[in-house]
């Protein structure tokens, strides 16, 4: 087998972070690869796509529903699977991605947040249903645009040369541009003060008709419509602003609960939310009518002692393995996966994804950038396994004493208000990740916890040559005695 061949097939295999999350969730649903993981009951037990449409299937009315998980652990790839299972079931089901609209490098406030779901909803459901558009009734911007006193939705000079080459730009696209631009999004916000509640009344009237439209341009009438917002958990911001963002996400789904809690008539949403929102707001739930954050946890490759857990083990080594496998037919090779990297060592890099198949192919993208040579040496996954950890930057030592906490306890303790934060913090950036039993439990990501420990022996060795010497006075000692 030709190596850079290989190499090449094994890059596009591994890719961690397609560029087009549908296009690569069509490939992978070929393949079977992620559905064969959450599919098996004994990974994370009931498939939470299953749980997420009997949500809606069983209800009498409309519904909000919350997912969460951490970066890696396919919430995307949930939500695409599930809107295939809605469209199989009779529904209307669309997903927009708030990455598409708006930048999630910057806090999120009510009012562009509101906007972007109005003309995603919109754009999707046109995209969805292409006739709909001619049928009839005011767009959602025609509806809403009236609540702003000052507001101008042109981009000069670009619109200009773009009209002329192409013709005229749908609102829906200018707004798009525009949803991502800061200045644009400070007019919003300066022009809609106090008009909060006047624009979630005309984005649900315009997302009410848009719904019975919808129904009716199928010729189902009695089903219903359901909204995927997507990539919620993606706001997040350099070590400056990430606090302030937080902030902000928290205050979205807590103080304007309200706004984005639509019920309408034969509508139902699921919003994905980053993993720290059910700690620092244990309310969201009850703010959206939702039993609970549901939340897709790591694949559980060890058990709360520590034990190696074997179905959730072979589970990742297949995935692993599968990539292998495809990237060595496509480069045309007569090899077995044990050929190219023995077992023992695959081993290695799925402890190390902590259960996240999104960070197993990174560990695999990352060995393919540094193979040189067939098969897979030990020192080569442990140079992979370094720099992987290195990527990740400094561990500050209060951080550190936390998670050495949480993984001598398998559970946050949170002496203080303060401490709820850190733990956020630390579910946000994959620190920390759940697993799942018949309850929910924590652990230190494997790739961390040597760096963590070792980090922890020279704080506490610090602390105890920082004592003072009690050295005794002879004096003292004799008149206390």
């Amino acid at each position: 087998m030709e190596l850079q061949l290989f190499r090449k097939m094994l890059a596009r295999e591994c890719d961690f972070n397609p560029p087009d999350a549908e296009r690569a969730y069509r490939e992978l649903a070929q393949k079977h690869e992620y559905i064969k993981l959450f599919e098996n009951p004994e990974i994370i037990g009931r498939d939470p796509v299953d749980i997420l449409f009997d949500g809606i299937y069983l209800s009498t009315g409309p519904t909000h529903q919350l997912l969460s998980g951490f970066r890696g652990a396919s919430k995307t790839t949930t939500l695409l699977r599930l809107r295939d299972k809605l469209k199989s079931g009779g529904f209307v089901s669309v997903r927009i991605d708030v990455e598409d609209y708006l930048s999630t490098s910057v806090s999120p406030g009510p009012v562009e947040f509101l906007l972007f779901i109005a003309v995603a909803f919109e754009e999707a459901i046109e995209t969805e249903l292409p006739d709909i558009a001619l049928e009839g009734g005011p767009s959602i911007w025609d509806r809403v645009k009236s609540v702003f006193k000052r507001i101008d939705v042109v981009v000069d000079p670009v619109e200009v040369a773009v009209e002329n080459q192409f013709g005229p730009i749908k609102v829906s696209a200018k707004l798009k541009l525009l949803l991502k631009d800061d200045s644009f999004i400070k007019q919003l916000r300066d022009s809609a003060a106090g008009t909060l509640p006047a624009l979630a009344e005309q984005v649900k009237a315009g997302m009410r008709d848009l719904v019975k439209r919808a129904l009716e341009r199928v010729g189902q009438p009695d089903s219903a419509v359901v909204l995927l917002v997507d990539s919620v958990e993606h706001y997040r911001g350099n070590i400056q602003t990430a606090q302030d963002i937080q902030a902000a996400v928290q205050t979205l789904f807590d103080i304007h609960a309200n706004h984005l809690r639509f019920d309408l008539p034969a509508l139902h949403v699921i919003y994905t939310v980053p993993p720290y929102l059910r700690e620092l707001v244990p309310t969201v739930p009850a703010n959206f009518g939702t039993p609970s954050v549901r939340m897709i946890p790591a694949v559980k490759i060890f058990d709360r002692n520590g034990t190696r857990w074997e179905p959730g083990f072979r589970a990742m080594r297949d995935l692993a393995g599968t990539r292998v496998a495809h990237a060595i037919a496509e480069a045309r090779g007569d090899g077995t996966i044990e050929d190219v990297i023995p077992a023992a060592l695959l081993d290695r890099l799925v402890e190390a994804s902590g259960g996240l198949p999104r960070e197993l192919l990174r560990s695999l993208y990352e060995l393919d950038l540094q193979l040189q040579d067939l098969p897979v040496e030990p020192s080569l996954i442990e140079r992979v396994l370094k720099q992987l950890v290195a990527s990740r930057g400094t561990i500050p030592d209060e951080d550190a004493l936390v998670l050495a906490q949480i993984d001598t306890e398998r559970a946050p303790s949170l002496p203080k208000l303060a401490d709820l934060s850190t733990l956020a913090r630390l579910l946000e950036y994959g620190s920390v990740l759940c697993y799942q039993n018949d309850d929910d439990w924590y652990a230190v990501n494997p790739l961390i916890m040597p760096a963590v420990r070792a980090q922890v022996v020279r704080i506490r060795a610090r602390t105890e040559r920082a004592q003072p010497v009690e050295t005794g006075d002879p004096m003292e000692a004799q008149q206390r005695g």
